[in-house]
């Protein structure tokens, strides 16, 4: 009898410790509670304690960047945009995030290009495509 009591003891800190490892915890640290205490009180702490398997990281400055175009986080090495589908210059964009621009004024990108612009420029700088107007190219700038 005592052997059975032992095989469901081990079973349920078994149990305890796969249900601890879905909800992003230390398995085997679970299960060792369990062994040691109770698997029933650890399934209850496992239970009541906050899942962290779902639990998503906010996006910092350090792991995302903004969108040039919708301004949505996205992945620091991303070369498209999810959102919107933009194509990122993801150095342009590194290098505007890097100088504190950005932050509070929307940017494009150039089609042709791929140079960050502001969202009011109507010429690319660099090399002077048309971004939204038909009006003549600035002057001194390549056609």
């Amino acid at each position: 009898m005592e052997i059975l009591i032992l095989l469901f003891w081990l079973a349920f800190a078994v149990a305890v410790g796969v249900l601890a490892s879905n909800r992003g915890r230390s398995g085997f640290g679970w299960f060792v509670l369990a062994v040691l205490f109770s698997p029933l009180l650890a399934g209850l702490f496992v239970l009541v304690s906050r899942n962290l398997a779902t639990a998503k990281a906010e996006p910092t400055a350090a792991t995302h960047m903004r969108c040039p175009a919708c301004r949505e986080w996205i992945q620091q090495g991303a070369t498209v945009c999810r959102f919107c589908g933009t194509a990122v210059n993801a150095e342009a964009a590194a290098a505007m995030v890097n100088a504190g621009q950005g932050a509070e004024e929307g940017y494009k990108l150039c089609r042709q290009c791929q140079a960050p612009l502001k969202m009011s420029a109507t010429f690319c700088t660099k090399c002077g495509q048309a971004c939204g107007s038909t009006a003549a190219p600035p002057a001194g700038s390549a056609p």
